[in-house]
């Protein structure tokens, strides 16, 4: 989902990732699976910045 998420920030810019989006562009059938793992938008934004660091 990281992955994807960047995929997105790259393509369309921050403001217009969503967690729905991200599920969808990494396959995720689960549609909870982000706000499970992440907790919110900024949570995974955070793990994005962590990975990086």
């Amino acid at each position: 989902m990281i992955d994807a998420a960047e995929r997105l920030i790259a393509e369309r810019g921050i403001a217009a990732m969503t967690l729905k989006d991200v599920q969808i562009a990494a396959g995720q059938s689960n549609r909870s699976a982000a706000k499970y793992h992440f907790g919110s938008r900024e949570g995974l934004l955070d793990a994005i910045i962590e990975v990086r660091m």
